[in-house]
């Protein structure tokens, strides 16, 4: 049994249980690397590479690769792919992957092999660059649908829309909001800046959202889409409701 794979479609479904019908509780993007946990078929175990989240995976939307393999792909320089997507031709034919798929950072644009996959690119709109800035990063993601576990343009929850758009700026957040919120620092809502996490609470006290805040009184997240809502001490206020949607239970900082 080989021990890694990477993913060799747009989104892959992570579920909680080895079934097409149960819950996806996350999503992983072409080039994520997995670890296997326990084989099976055509389910098998599985562990993220780059949080640790565990779930189960088809074993048809995974590029199996031997240790060298792996061993090899850790040590590439890799890249987020900044635009919303492009088209490759793979081994099976043309394929579109989109925003933040993983990349190896040498000239993808020539073209790049992933495990013993090659690939051409047929579409690429612009050069890869690396966006140094949070906010205009989340905002690129601005009316994506939401999606349960989602972490892609084409549907994204809240803490796979933090997760993803800090990938871009080199910081690994964990999975879920109530891990996220163990992360970083915690800062005053007086004290807060643009790309601080701002973390939410049920009428339980647990952490079930975060957002992104603007410094400008503003903050972004995926509620039904990704939006830009007001923002106070109080929590996120909703215009269009005219109403409090969530309560903040703190702020936390992730980079200087």
């Amino acid at each position: 049994m080989k021990k890694f794979g990477l993913i060799q479609v747009a989104a892959a479904p992570v579920r909680a249980s080895d079934s097409d019908t149960a819950e996806i509780v996350t999503q992983l993007l072409f080039g994520e690397a997995i670890e296997l946990i326990a084989d099976g078929n055509p389910w098998v175990k599985i562990r993220c590479q780059h949080d640790g989240y565990e779930g189960y995976m088809d074993t048809k939307q995974i590029e199996y690769l031997s240790d060298s393999e792996y061993t090899h792909w850790k040590t590439l320089p890799k890249t987020r792919l900044t635009q919303h997507c492009i088209q490759l031709q793979s081994p099976d034919g043309p394929e579109w992957i989109f925003r933040g798929a993983f990349l190896p950072s040498s000239s993808p644009e020539s073209g790049f092999r992933l495990g013993s996959r090659s690939y051409e690119v047929l579409h690429f709109p612009k050069e890869l660059a690396r966006n140094t800035n949070s906010i205009e990063t989340a905002m690129g993601y601005l009316n994506t649908p939401y999606l349960w576990g989602g972490r892609s343009v084409t549907g994204i929850d809240c803490s796979g829309y933090t997760q993803i758009v800090f990938a871009f700026m080199g910081v690994d957040l964990l999975r879920d909001a109530s891990q996220q919120a163990t992360q970083g620092e915690t800062v005053d809502f007086a004290d807060s800046k643009p790309g601080d996490l701002a973390f939410f609470h049920n009428t339980k006290g647990k952490i079930i959202h975060v957002g992104i805040l603007t410094g400008t009184g503003t903050i972004l997240h995926a509620s039904g889409k990704v939006r830009e809502d007001q923002f106070d001490q109080s929590g996120i206020f909703r215009k269009d409701l005219n109403k409090y949607t969530h309560n903040l239970t703190l702020i936390r900082r992730y980079f200087k």
